[in-house]
This record gives C-alpha cells, structure tokens and sequence, in this order.
C-alpha cells in the first residue's frame, strides 16, 4: 500500500500538475503580490525608525535637559535647589524627552522643571501644567510667550456670512488674530485653531462679542488679506445658500489667572 501511495506522489510531482503549480507561484500577479508584502515591514520600519532613534538616545536627551536644567538653576543658591515632586518630575521628563530637538518646547519642559527644584518657587507648580504642555504645538508656546511677556490683551475678529431674511448669519472664520506673525509662527494661518487650543486649555478667554472701544485696533485685521480674501462671497454660495453680505465681529483674547500662573513658572 505504502509502494503504491508513494508512487502515485512521484508520478504527481514528475507531472504537468507539478510543473502548474511551480508556474503559478512564478507569476507576474503572484511576483506583484510578494513584493508588495515585501515592502509592507520595510514601510513599518522606515515608519518607527524615529521611534527607535528616540529610544537609543533617550538617556543622552535627558542628559541634556539636565545639562539645561542646570543652567536655568545656576544664580540659585545652592540651599534653594531641591528635590522635585516625583509626580511632577517624572512625567515632565519622560515628556519632554519626545521634543528634545524643538527648543521652544523642551525651553517650557525645562522652566516647569527648573522651577520644580527651586524652592522659593515651587510651591507655584501645579501637577495640570505637565498635561497642558503636552498638548501645545511650538507655534502655540511662541504665541504664548509673546502673549504672557506684553501681558496683553489682544483684538480679534469672527468673519460672518450673513442671510438676508432674517439678518442670521454663520461663522467662516472665528477669533482671527495678527498674533500669529507677530509672535513668529512656522504656521501663523492657523492662529484661530491656536487661539482655540488655548483658550481651551484654559490659559486664555476668548470674548467674541466683547470689542476694545478703540475701533483703530481691529483696521490691521479687517484689511488682512485673509479677511479680504473670505469676504468675497462666491457667486454660487450666495445662490445655493442665500447668504447676502458679510459682517465682522469685533472681540478681544485675554490671559486668564491661570494661563499667568502657568506662564509664571514655565514661560520666563
């Protein structure tokens, strides 16, 4: 039985089936295929290659915090210098050993810490600010130092589109501000997502309605090439949505007490 069995397997593999399947295997759509799954752990590894970057040099880039640390502690006395609050450190390091190569982050990671270790100041710290950082681009800190360092309080301008019928109108362009080029953003276009971000994170107000009585503030804005450009109502929105006109919305933004405390330990 076994003799018969296996002559039946040579006689399979020394046939046209063998020589078939060997075909199929070798074929241009099959070739495509395993390429393509070829490439996919390549793309993964080109993917997480920074991650791993990040991984090898992770005790060099706390290093450097410390290096930095150091630094921003070197007029305290040395009877001022303390130890953090775990719960303050820890985070705070592990964080802002992700943004090593952005200075206007690790800068704000290292005044959080240096001010941590100082005794005179620590008590100012609070556990939130670690969580606040984290979730700040470096166009949100420039636009923050700038803002804590005037202590100003700043126009901005909502952009409507307004109906006709009963004078309603919708939003197009909310709590937009100069503040952005002025502060020196990469990305200063995004400035009313930034102002959003932060006033959503509490570090500042936003009043949409509440306008600055000196009507000379908001010209800058109203003649931005942003507002000139949304002011002109395509003729096809007009006619599919009935919109009739344009209205702006003088307002102000303004630090609130915690966006100072926050800038008083970790934007100096």
């Amino acid at each position: 039985m076994e003799n018969k069995e296996s002559d039946l397997l040579n006689s399979m593999l020394n046939s046209d089936i063998a020589n078939n399947i060997y075909n199929d295997l070798c074929s241009p759509s099959l070739k495509v295929t395993g390429n393509v799954l070829s490439l996919v752990p390549r793309a993964i590894n080109i993917a997480l290659s920074p991650i791993e970057i990040w991984i090898s040099k992770k005790e060099s880039n706390i290093a450097a915090i410390k290096e930095r640390i150091g630094k921003k502690l070197s007029n305290i006395p040395v009877e001022d210098i303390v130890s953090p609050e775990n719960y303050i450190a820890i985070p705070a390091l592990e964080a802002a050993s992700y943004c090593i190569d952005n200075e206007d982050l690790i800068n704000i990671y290292a005044n959080l810490l240096s001010s941590s270790m100082n005794a005179k100041v620590k008590n100012g710290v609070h556990p939130s600010f670690v969580d606040i950082i984290k979730q700040m681009c470096p166009d949100e800190a420039k636009l923050l130092a700038n803002i804590s360092k005037k202590n100003i309080v700043f126009p901005i301008i909502t952009l409507q589109y307004v109906y006709f019928a009963d004078g309603g109108g919708v939003d197009v362009l909310k709590n937009f501000s100069s503040l952005g080029e002025e502060s020196g953003c990469e990305n200063s276009e995004n400035i009313y997502i930034y102002l959003e971000n932060l006033s959503r994170l509490g570090l500042i107000s936003l009043l949409k309605d509440e306008p600055f009585a000196q009507k000379e503030l908001y010209s800058k804005l109203e003649n931005h090439k942003i507002i000139k450009s949304l002011s002109v109502i395509p003729d096809q929105i007009k006619k599919e949505q009935g919109y009739t006109s344009v209205r702006i919305i003088a307002g102000r933004g303004e630090i609130t007490e915690y966006g100072k405390a926050f800038c008083n330990i970790c934007v100096q």
